[in-house]
């Protein structure tokens, strides 16, 4: 399958929604949370900075980041993520959007554990 192809894949929500169940990730969990959701949300500019910096300590993720986006692009993506997981974590739409980053990372060949 060519590599673009890996985009057009739909995020086959019933089984995220079971790994997600699976994992035991529910509103219960995420309560305690929500309280500081706002104050984690206010840091999305210094946590795209933050995630752009360590990621790009990697050897392994350094090279694919130099030559196939722009630093500004990835910073601006990574603080959209950081937003979304405080805005509802446990919605489709997120793991629609974790479906995508990982296929991804699948079509660039970025090992998704220096990701996660």
């Amino acid at each position: 399958m060519p590599a673009h192809d890996l985009l057009d894949i739909k995020p086959p929500l019933p089984r995220l929604r079971f790994f997600k169940d699976q994992l035991g990730i529910s509103p219960e969990l995420a309560a305690p949370l929500a309280n500081y959701a706002p104050r984690f949300a206010a840091r999305v500019d210094s946590m795209g900075e933050f995630l752009y910096q360590l990621i790009m300590g990697y050897a392994q993720t350094k090279i694919v980041l130099q030559h196939q986006t722009s630093e500004m692009r990835l910073k601006h993506n990574w603080r959209g993520w950081y937003a979304r997981l405080w805005d509802d974590p446990l919605s489709d739409d997120f793991l629609a959007a974790l479906w995508k980053s990982g296929t991804r990372h699948v079509q660039y060949g970025v090992d998704h554990r220096f990701i996660s």
